[in-house]
Parts: structure tokens; sequence; C-alpha cells
């Protein structure tokens, strides 16, 4: 019950007194579950007892939070991941694309942080390993 009260605060899916009950407009609780379903699939790419994560989603380093915050983007963009209990495969694809994007930008800034993604550091490393080749061919 927690996590459902969780998604439908940080979703803003509520309307107080439950929504239209007509099928035009669809309930607020009809937005809710959707965003549970898309949650409940999201959650297999950080895996569990019996399915590994993607290798660049662990829990410990905050997967969930990432997906969370890359969905809230996109949802208004593409809408949601799964209808109906089937997977939207196209959707999905672009969710991964953003995903692995933002796991990219992530990944390149901590090795700017580290001053090791830099073009000193670059050429540097080029030049010495040149130097050390010809060192092991026997030429100076």
């Amino acid at each position: 019950m927690k996590l459902r009260k969780y998604l439908e605060v940080e979703f803003n899916v509520s309307i107080p007194g439950g929504g239209g009950g007509d099928n035009t407009n669809p309930a607020p609780n009809d937005a809710l579950e959707r965003i549970i379903d898309d949650f409940v699939f999201m959650c297999t790419f950080v895996g569990n007892d019996f399915l590994p994560h993607l290798p660049t989603l662990s829990i410990r380093e905050g997967a969930i939070d990432l997906l969370i915050s890359i969905y809230k983007k996109v949802l208004p963009e593409m809408g949601n991941v799964t209808e109906n209990g089937m997977v939207i495969f196209t959707v999905t694809a672009l969710f991964n694309l953003l995903l692995t994007l933002t796991k990219i930008l992530l990944i390149r800034s901590i090795l700017n942080d580290w001053n090791v993604f830099s073009i000193k550091s670059a050429s540097w490393n080029m030049t010495s390993s040149k130097r050390d080749t010809k060192r092991r061919k026997g030429t100076t």
C-alpha cells in the first residue's frame, strides 16, 4: 500500500473525489494502475532473486531512483511502457535508449571529475605508449 501511495503522490495522479467515471476520460485510478504496471516492469531491469540485473543498473547505486526520474520525464511525451499487461516495445526501446544515454553522461561526468577523460591525459597516454612501444622494439 505504501508503494501505491508513493507512486500516486510522485506522479500526481490523485484527484479528490476519485475522478470521472465516463469512458472518454480515464479515471485517475486507471492512470495510477498503468504507472504501477510500468513500475513493476521497469523493476525487472534491476533484477531480483531469479533475474540478473542489467550490467549498468544496480539497486545499491540508485537504479530505481534513476528509472523513476527518467520515466517521469518521458511519460508525458512517450506514454506508458506497458498497456493491458503487454509491453509496448517501441516505447520500451526509447526508454532504454534514454537510460543508456543518461548512464553514459553520468560515467563521463565521473571520469571528467577524476581528470581521466581529458585531452591532456589522452595525449600523454598516447605519447607514453608510443615511447614504450619503441623501447620494447629496441629503437629509440
